[in-house]
């Protein structure tokens, strides 16, 4: 199982992020908000790394001695 909301069973980030903020646990839900954020973005950086990993690296030059 990947999320829920089954009070007691299940905890996702997000769902304790909801908790804490209505406990008016403001500092909690902000540091956790900040840490999904976090995750996202480094997420978006590997995936990004990843993607340019997987083009050619000597584009340039074949474009250079690209034969007509």
């Amino acid at each position: 199982m990947v999320s829920g909301k089954l009070i007691g069973e299940t905890n996702t980030l997000t769902l304790h992020i909801e908790r804490v903020y209505s406990e008016y646990d403001t500092i909690a839900a902000f540091a956790c908000a900040s840490l999904l954020a976090l995750l996202a973005l480094l997420t978006l950086i590997g995936q990004e790394l990843l993607r340019t990993a997987d083009k050619p690296r000597n584009f340039a030059l074949s474009q250079v001695f690209k034969r007509n």
